[in-house]
């Protein structure tokens, strides 16, 4: 789930950038 969701950026924000880093 590296941030491939597009979805999950706007659920989760940080997630998604903890991901990405």
């Amino acid at each position: 789930m590296y941030g491939l969701v597009p979805v999950e950026v706007e659920v989760s924000p940080t997630f998604s950038s903890d991901c990405f880093m």
